[in-house]
């Protein structure tokens, strides 16, 4: 999607501040990709976890 499909989508955001966020994200990447990976390891651990305990 591009930035005005977004806010169109979403509704509750402006054009101003999916561009923001879009800057952020390239600016960040690296660090905003590590953090998702580690949150998916965490999450995936959680829910292994909570399986065996059943």
């Amino acid at each position: 999607m591009n930035a005005e499909e977004i806010v169109e989508r979403m509704g509750n955001l402006t054009l101003a501040q999916v561009y923001a966020a879009l800057t952020y994200y390239h600016a960040n990447q690296e660090e905003i990709e590590a953090y998702l990976v580690a949150e998916k390891s965490s999450y995936e651990k959680l829910a292994t976890e909570m399986v065996q305990s059943v």
